[in-house]
């Protein structure tokens, strides 16, 4: 009877511990392991400059700095790649050609755009704090009018770029120049060769056509930077040199296309103008210490440089060194008195003092 009891027991303690476990929550599954995150799609940007890879090298290197440091501090989110330069679009055609949005950024020179906006020619002409940076207001100014062009002025990247006067034959002085035949680029430095020099500009359909001019006696005199008399090697035709610079500033700078721009995000924005200023003062530093060496180079392959200060009166020496700043004011002034330009609706002599103010030179 006991034993029936106990297998009773027994059984009952089976029935329930069946029943305990038929009931119980099932055991959990193992969580799902967390999804990768989404893979960032960068941006891409094609790039493109005015000048063939040695002469970036030479004198503009700011173009391919500010490429790589916008590529590297993006976090992968913007991407400018360098297309190649002239070759790919002609120097004179980027800036049109970036407006339309054939091509997303460019460095080019100013000048090409001066024609349409004449405002473009402040870019060299304005002063520079003692560490290389534009002025905030005329930067700014310079960004709005150039939106009417579809382009956002990223910023200049070349505010160091001394130019001099290089010959074929030793000179006593500035008359000597009277009717030489000159190469120069941009209209400033054609209006100073031919009213303040008094020599006769030519015009060169390519770069490199610099060094047969020399070669073939097609031009006597030529206005340009170090950095170039070394890419071409124009020590090999031409022996002469004059000091110091007659200038020292350049329009070289760089553009995005604005519906490119506007389509960045915010804080991408921030990052391309946080690199852009400090290109400007990179360039100063690079630009004052690389001077030096370049005109050693150019001293050692035999160029004689003709000290231009013994050889000129007192007036004639200051009016050189104002001379390019000069024709500049005159061109620009020129420009507004025309009556082809937009003035925002201020007067021709209102204008032209705003210009001057956001320069400095007021």
């Amino acid at each position: 009877m006991k034993r029936k009891i106990l297998l009773s027991t027994l059984a009952l303690l089976l029935a329930i511990s069946l029943v305990a476990i038929g009931c119980a929550a099932p055991a959990p599954a193992p969580a799902p392991a967390p999804a990768p995150a989404p893979k960032v799609q960068p941006i891409v940007l094609n790039g493109l400059c005015a000048g063939d890879e040695t002469l970036m090298k030479n004198t503009y290197p700011g173009y391919h700095w500010a490429i790589k440091k916008i590529n590297e501090r993006s976090n992968g989110e913007l991407i400018i790649e360098h297309k190649g330069g002239p070759e790919v679009i002609a120097r004179g055609d980027l800036l049109i050609a970036c407006g339309k949005g054939v091509i997303d950024v460019i460095q080019c020179y100013g000048g090409f755009l001066e024609p349409t906006m004449f405002e473009s020619g402040l870019i060299n002409l304005g002063k520079v704090s003692s560490e290389g940076y534009m002025r905030p207001e005329l930067l700014q100014f310079l960004r709005e009018r150039m939106e009417t062009v579809d382009l956002y002025f990223m910023g200049p990247i070349a505010n160091f770029s001394p130019q001099h006067i290089w010959l074929t034959e030793r000179i006593g002085g500035l008359g000597e120049l009277k009717n030489m035949k000159m190469y120069a680029s941009g209209s400033q430095d054609i209006n100073v060769a031919s009213k303040y020099l008094e020599g006769n500009p030519v015009t060169l359909p390519a770069e490199a056509d610099r060094y047969t001019a020399f070669e073939r006696g097609l031009i006597d005199a030529m206005l340009t930077d170090p950095g170039r008399y070394i890419t071409f090697k124009l020590w090999e035709v031409s022996s002469f040199g004059v000091v110091p610079y007659y200038k020292c500033t350049n329009n070289t700078s760089m553009w995005m296309n604005l519906e490119t721009w506007n389509k960045l995000p915010p804080h991408l924005q921030d990052l391309v103008n946080e690199v852009m200023r400090e290109i400007q003062n990179d360039a100063w530093v690079w630009g004052h210490e690389t001077y030096e060496k370049k005109m050693d180079t150019i001293r050692e392959q035999g160029v004689e440089m003709l000290e231009l200060e013994e050889m000129t009166t007192k007036a004639e020496y200051e009016q050189y060194l104002t001379m390019y700043d000069d024709v500049c004011w005159a061109l620009l002034r020129s420009r507004i008195d025309s009556g082809k330009y937009d003035l925002m609706g201020f007067t021709a002599d209102e204008y032209y003092l705003k210009c001057r103010k956001l320069a400095g030179f007021e």
